[in-house]
């Protein structure tokens, strides 16, 4: 990452006009001869950059503060939720996750209709929404996140983390009052052999060879990751058109090792289970989590994760894998480039237009406001969202240049730091956290992610 003079804000997207588009188009040099290069460019799907979350979190169960700083670039930005300092080196990640691994944390991703996770070259963007409970207390925080991930030529790294807790409620700028989010919950009882059971129940079920029994496992939301196709199966038809074709060979599973882990109503058992097809006599080892939530009356799967066992273990720094790659033409663009999107932005803001403001986005774009609990996907969302912040006349600006971090890589940038609003209508002001992400779609930089946050109290 780079540093620079700290600027930005808040975000919305539409359509863009043909006249707004002119406008922002006389931002870049006359006769748009733009430099350029070509990047070779890792190729990635959307469940291996899901699965670095995976990766991070189990880093977490460690308790090892060093393994879990492995995840994050050399040069990187952690906004951590519960910390008002930014940490930018690895002393000061270690001393943030000291602490924070204490309460010995697990997190899980909420929704999977509220994360997005864009791929480009050589970077990719996690966002959404998230839980941490925490097993020496029992408490639990929701919270909003966004991860940044650079491929260094063997890995995918965090080259920034933003992590805010999340508001319980839209509210005027001025109102903004940062608080931990926590609740009290009725947690039934259950034993390790309760949840043990629950794996049998779903292993009946197949030898009934009925899709629907097998499906009628998993909680209405839930996400299976199979071990023999890489589509993610969300709905109940997803899942019955995999298990279709699963159960043709009359498989029986058996566990061959595990580990369970119970919380309040919710669960998981993880391992490795053998599957033995009566049909045609082949077996297959697998690597297996299960989540589970208890809804009330019953246990149901939430997500299920099978994967093929590696044929051998081996250090991952002897891992060398045949990555598919593509070549990309990749814009040239400077840390001033990218600062002046601030500019841009904050210009738009002055107008009164919520038009114009959603006119720096891009048309698929993940907004997750400083005051506002709903993340805001479409155009008129974030129409919804700036209307109502633009009554008070907001004015941004950058605070601090050290603070600021600006990565640009092939045809996306990041933009992460800390910025204040005056409100002219109000004299009020505000401070938060923002982390901007740019995409440059052939013509222009526009936002693809934006999420700003209260500053948490001081230490």
């Amino acid at each position: 990452m780079q540093r620079l003079a700290l600027l930005l804000a808040v975000v919305a997207v539409p359509i863009v006009s043909h006249a707004e588009t002119k406008n922002i188009a006389a931002l870049l040099p006359s006769g748009h001869a733009v430099p350029q290069h070509t990047e070779v460019c890792v190729a990635a799907t959307e469940e291996d950059i899901a699965a670095l979350f995976d990766r991070w979190n189990a880093s977490l169960q460690t308790g090892d503060v060093h393994k879990v700083s492995a995840n994050y670039a050399p040069t990187s930005l952690l906004l951590p939720t519960v910390s008002s300092r930014p940490r930018i080196t690895v002393q000061d990640k270690e001393d943030y996750f000291q602490h924070f691994l204490e309460n010995q944390p697990v997190g899980r991703i909420d929704a999977l209709d509220s994360r997005e996770i864009e791929i480009d070259c050589n970077t990719a963007i996690d966002a959404g929404l998230y839980t941490f409970t925490f097993k020496k207390t029992g408490a639990s925080v929701k919270a909003r996140y966004t991860f940044t991930y650079k491929w260094d030529g063997k890995q995918w790294l965090i080259t920034s983390h933003h992590s805010s807790a999340l508001p319980t409620a839209d509210a005027p700028p001025e109102h903004v009052h940062q608080a931990v989010p926590q609740h009290t919950e009725v947690c039934v009882a259950a034993t390790e052999e309760d949840i043990a059971a629950l794996f049998d129940r779903w292993n009946t079920s197949l030898q009934t060879g009925d899709v629907h029994k097998v499906s009628a496992n998993y909680a209405p939301t839930s996400l299976l990751l199979p071990t023999v196709s890489s589509r993610p199966r969300r709905t109940a038809l997803d899942k019955e058109d995999y298990f279709h074709h699963f159960l043709e060979n009359h498989p029986v599973g058996r566990i061959d090792s595990r580990e369970i882990e119970i919380d309040c109503n919710t669960a998981i058992d993880t391992g490795l289970y053998t599957f033995t097809f009566k049909k045609t006599g082949a077996s297959v080892k697998a690597r297996y989590t299960f989540t589970y939530k208890w809804d009330g009356k019953q246990w149901l799967i939430t997500s299920h994760h099978s994967s093929a066992l590696p044929t051998a273990d081996a250090p991952p720094e002897h891992v060398h894998q045949a990555v598919p790659q593509h070549t990309e033409v990749c814009v040239a663009a400077t840390e001033e480039d990218i600062a002046a999107l601030f500019d841009r932005w904050n210009t738009s803001l002055q107008t009164g237009d919520v038009h114009k403001v959603s006119a720096n986005y891009a048309p698929t774009s993940l907004l997750l406001p400083t005051v506002s609990s709903r993340p805001r996907r479409t155009a008129l969302d974030k129409e919804d969202y700036f209307h109502h912040f633009l009554e008070n006349h907001p004015v941004g600006r950058i605070d601090s240049i050290d603070s600021r971090e600006i990565e640009i890589d092939c045809n996306t940038a990041i933009d992460a730091g800390f910025y204040t609003f005056t409100f002219k209508k109000t004299g009020a002001s505000v401070k938060a956290r923002y982390t901007f992400t740019y995409k440059w779609d052939g013509n222009q930089w526009l936002i693809t992610s934006h999420h700003s946050s209260a500053i948490p109290p001081k230490e």
